[in-house]
This record gives C-alpha cells, structure tokens and sequence, in this order.
C-alpha cells in the first residue's frame, strides 16, 4: 500500500511538473508572440509612413515642377498643365490608398499630423493651379508650412513607435545650410 501510494505521489509531482512545464511555455510563448507582433506593427507603421512622405513629396516635386515658370531663381524644370494634372491625379490616388491604411493603423497623432500635412501640401497645389494669379510670396510662405507640417509628421510618427525625434527639420527648406569640415 505505502508503494502505490509513493506511486501515485511521484505520478503526482510528474503530472504537477508537466502542466507546469505546458503554462509556463504558453505565457512565455504568448508573450514572446506579442512582442514579435508589436515590432512588426511598428515596422508596418514605419514603412506606412514613409511611403506617406513619397507620395507627399511626389505630388510637391510636380507642383514644384507646374510653378517653377512663375517663382524667379526656380531650378525645377518647367512642367506642362495637363502633364501635371495627370501626375497630381495619380498621386492624389495613391495618396488616397495610404491613407486609409495609415487611418487604420497609426496613432492619433499621427494620423492628424498626415492630414495636416497633405492639408498643406493640397493648399500648395491650390496656389500652384492658379498660374494666373500666383502669388510667389504665397507659394513660399504656404511651402514654409508644409515643411513644418511634415517635422510634425516625421516627429508623430517616431514618437508613436518609441523613437527619439529628430533635431533637424526634414524639409529642405528647413535644413541649416550644409558647410564646409574645413571652415
């Protein structure tokens, strides 16, 4: 009796150990899934938001490109109307599609910091279209603002991913003039 007994006590402690063993691989197994799923999500968020910035930046070379006859000292070569209309409709669709993805997994923030960035850059577009009255003091001042708006957005979007921001403006117009080692 006293050996079936010590049997059924070692059965026991096995039985004890095994779904002990099955627990504890699960929470570290589940929690080690949480974890690879954040990094990837934040990954996700991170290559959402810099195609977020092409299409921005694709939709601003053309307006750069439209306005460049009417803004003095403009380096971006001229751009025909309707190519440029074309060019804009397509980024506009694109931008479009990364939105909605981009409303669907970033942030608060960072989702108000895009809109206030394709705000600005669709403001751009606006004075661009109007040739005929363009007001150069306008475009830059409106092209201050878009650049302020994408650090904003830059800065949102590393934020929401547990980065540290940026200390220089991403904008070019932004930038401190690059200079010399030797000076």
């Amino acid at each position: 009796m006293g050996g079936a007994f010590a049997d059924g006590l070692a059965l026991l402690g096995v039985v004890i150990g095994v779904v002990g063993t099955l627990i504890t691989t699960r929470v570290a197994d589940s929690d080690k899934w949480r974890r690879e799923q954040a990094v990837r999500w934040d990954a996700r968020r991170l290559d959402l938001c810099a195609e977020y910035l092409a299409v921005i930046d694709a939709h601003i070379h053309v307006l750069d490109r439209l306005s460049a006859p009417h803004r003095p000292g403009a380096r971006s070569a001229p751009l025909h109307v309707e190519t440029a209309r074309e060019q804009l409709g397509t980024s506009e669709r694109s931008h479009a599609t990364i939105w909605y993805t981009l409303c669907l997994v970033a942030d608060g923030n960072t989702v108000q910091a895009g809109y206030q960035l394709w705000r600005a850059a669709r403001e751009l577009e606006y004075t661009a279209l109007d040739l005929a009255d363009m007001d150069v003091d306008a475009w830059y001042r409106i092209r201050a603002a878009e650049g302020q708006a994408r650090d904003a957005f830059v800065a949102a979007a590393r934020r929401a991913a547990g980065l540290t921001t940026m200390p220089i403006s991403t904008s070019r117009r932004g930038r401190p003039a690059a200079r010399r080692l030797d000076d």
